[in-house]
């Protein structure tokens, strides 16, 4: 579907398969709800793998598989966001920018570019989905966000994942602090300080993405 859609217009849906055990997926492995979106770049590595870089265009509703071979070919509709009030919304901008910075500030995994990127939006909806893009969350959650047309409610779920990661950047940087001053304490060597003191904390989530590409055609 990526070399089809290189030789063409360069067009993909994307939507996530709920159960990666299944080989051959059909409309109701797939979730209905995901995006459109336009290659920028291929890149082809060793193993037959295959890195792609794309822009996301717009909110797709999956509709049906109407092909499975070569590739999957379905049909589907575009989902527009829907935007609510618009003191509202600016509020939820502002909030979701504080928290971001807050958080990036903590975290420290989002680059100074990233993080300004964000700032600088104006646009509630870019705002919303490009934190989702960013935050550390797994695919369910990621699937949550998507499938939230309502700008309000998405920015406000944005608000809560990142008061929770936010708060668990802190306890995990009191966790590591603990440490080195209990190995300080016991006269623990650097080496084996330095592995406490970058042991993972359990809290951790683990992050477990299954995709599939389709390639598609617009439903009139």
């Amino acid at each position: 579907a990526v070399e089809a859609a290189m030789n063409e217009d360069r067009i993909l849906a994307v939507v996530t398969q709920k159960d990666d055990a299944v080989d051959a997926p059909t409309v109701h492995d797939l979730a209905q709800m995901g995006t459109l979106v336009k290659i920028k770049q291929m890149l082809r590595l060793p193993g037959g793998i295959v890195r792609v870089l794309v822009e996301g265009i717009t909110r797709i509703r999956l509709m049906n598989i109407t092909s499975m071979d070569p590739y999957y070919i379905g049909d589907y509709e575009r989902v527009a966001s829907e935007f609510e009030d618009d003191v509202e919304l600016e509020a939820y901008r502002r909030l979701v920018q504080a928290k971001f910075g807050e958080w990036a500030e903590e975290a420290k995994s989002v680059t100074d570019e990233g993080v300004t990127r964000v700032m600088e939006l104006r646009n509630p909806c870019e705002l919303a989905d490009q934190v989702a893009f960013l935050l550390p969350i797994n695919n369910l959650k990621r699937q949550e966000l998507l499938e939230e047309l309502s700008v309000a409610r998405r920015l406000n779920m944005i608000v809560g994942i990142l008061n929770m990661e936010f708060l668990r950047e802190r306890i995990l940087k009191e966790w590591k602090i603990s440490a080195i001053l209990m190995a300080r304490k016991a006269m623990v060597m650097p080496s084996a300080l330095w592995a406490i003191s970058h042991t993972p904390l359990s809290i951790k989530w683990p992050m477990k993405y299954a995709a599939r590409v389709i390639m598609v055609t617009s439903t009139p």
